[in-house]
């Protein structure tokens, strides 16, 4: 059995609560966050997920496995395995439901199982931790909010490392100019993208823009919206974006094809 653990990163939580209560927000963290492994076909790997919570009563939880695409723009989470490149069916969990006692940890154990004969690339999903219920002395407080833990696993194997950019939209208001870039992973590999503009007047470059960049999955795509400041491109002849891409797992580095953005006028 081969299996190697990339990255194991424990850090703050990722909370998944736009909706509710702002307590999520403070008492409830789960490590680690992520969880990168390269394994092979028909092997395992065991690893724990630590909730802790620093609330003076107790709180329960429920375990749920969920396919995850953040698409920029939205975001999906469908049932699990209705994905293409889902592993959340390769997950399993010992227990659905546990409770926390007030201020302390719950270590949750979990084992990702590799289907033999699967394809090679990078697949993902998520665990879910739902915090169903706070139970205060004295009365209850009813919460509900999600916090969660990414899985992504590449299968070794052939990896195809291919991503596009292209325009989605570009508006002009009275003080900016919003560019919408979309970079479409075509490959089966998990990247991080960054998307840049450049604006030029003949041979010089005027102006340069470097957004935020983000996870981009494989057979899927991101949308990253870039505002310019109009004074900053008064005169530009041309404006190009583009992404700097770069595969999670291994570090390789690459860029998109360079993108057309309209003048604004």
């Amino acid at each position: 059995m081969r299996c190697n653990i990339l990255a194991y990163l424990f850090a703050a939580a990722l909370i998944l609560c736009p909706l509710l209560s702002p307590q999520c927000l403070s008492y409830v963290s789960v490590t680690p966050i992520t969880v990168f492994l390269i394994m092979d076909p028909g092997s395992s790997w065991r690893g724990t997920l630590n909730l802790t919570s620093s609330e003076p009563f107790s709180i329960a939880v429920e375990v749920v496995r969920s396919d995850y695409v953040n698409y920029g723009s939205k975001v999906d989470f469908p049932k699990p395995g209705s994905l293409n490149w889902s592993c959340t069916e390769w997950l399993e969990l010992p227990v659905k439901s546990f409770k926390v006692p007030p201020n302390s940890t719950f270590t949750l154990p979990f084992k990702v199982t590799v289907p033999k004969g699967v394809r090679a690339g990078d697949y993902h999903g998520l665990i879910l931790l739902e915090i169903a219920k706070a139970e205060a002395v004295g009365g209850g407080v009813s919460v509900k909010f999600r916090i969660g833990t990414l899985i992504a696993i590449r299968v070794r194997g052939k990896k195809v490392f291919a991503c596009e950019g292209g325009l989605v939209s570009s508006t002009k208001s009275d003080s900016s100019y919003e560019v919408v870039l979309r970079c479409a992973n075509k490959g089966n590999a998990l990247v991080r993208a960054k998307p840049r503009l450049a604006a030029s007047r003949g041979d010089e470059v005027i102006f340069t823009l470097t957004g935020v960049g983000a996870l981009v999955y494989p057979g899927y795509w991101y949308d990253f919206k870039l505002s310019i400041p109009l004074d900053k491109i008064s005169g530009a002849e041309k404006i190009v974006g583009y992404f700097e891409v770069e595969d999670v797992f291994d570090g390789e580095k690459g860029v998109t094809n360079f993108v057309p953005v309209p003048l604004p006028h």
